[in-house]
């Protein structure tokens, strides 16, 4: 046998036997493909940061969430400084499998670290409603804003340091959003994802966080 049918014997072996290494990282377009164990990975981190149950129950994603500041994208966990975050982020999101095509959803970023227990549950920075899933382009450049965004500004000096910055998507009711809850959104910094939920029967699917802090 030559020893160049050996060498493409071995590579086609070892191109059947590898694994598929699941990184947090975009695969799809910009978006982060919604295989199983990515949406394992999520709600493990999730539970590791303790946003179940700071601010969410649990509950099972159905989407994976990928942000990208000033085009750099942003895993789990990572620190960004004030500068960082002075504008928006563009945020990508893959269509739920079961979801219809004429589905809409809403992106909520909300601080859990910033206003303590006395204070409410959540300091509220942005929400956008009205999205479509997009890999291609940012879901964000669609939409309209019910909080205009508001860049994190964790205080330097006072615990903790650096703050999590939660970006949750939401499945949008059906029948729409009451124009009443959404202008008492706009009447106080302090925010309940839970309550908000309740009150809107909008229900969460994805979400994504990063650790915000004065400086990175």
């Amino acid at each position: 046998m030559r020893l160049s049918t050996i060498l493409a014997a071995i590579v086609t072996f070892t191109s059947v036997q590898a694994s598929p290494v699941e990184r947090r990282a975009p695969q799809t377009g910009d978006c982060i493909t919604p295989t199983s164990s990515a949406l394992q990975k999520e709600r493990t981190v999730l539970l590791a940061s303790k946003l179940i149950p700071d601010i969410y129950d649990d509950f099972e994603p159905s989407t994976t969430v990928a942000v990208y500041y000033h085009g750099d994208f942003v895993p789990y966990n990572a620190s960004q400084g004030a500068l960082d975050t002075l504008t928006a982020p563009s945020v990508y999101f893959p269509k739920p499998t079961r979801d219809g095509d004429d589905t809409t959803y809403t992106l909520i970023m909300n601080d859990p670290d910033a206003l303590g227990d006395a204070l409410g549950p959540s300091f509220l920075h942005w929400i956008r409603r009205g999205l479509k899933p997009s890999c291609d382009t940012p879901a964000t450049d669609g939409g309209q804003d019910v909080r205009v965004y508001i860049p994190p500004t964790p205080p330097p000096l006072l615990p903790p340091t650096a703050h999590r910055y939660a970006l949750t998507i939401l499945r949008e009711p059906k029948g729409g959003y009451a124009p009443d809850v959404l202008e008492n959104l706009l009447k106080s910094a302090s925010f309940d994802l839970r309550a908000y939920q309740q009150e809107t029967g909008a229900k969460v699917i994805g979400s994504t966080y990063f650790l915000g802090s004065f400086t990175a």
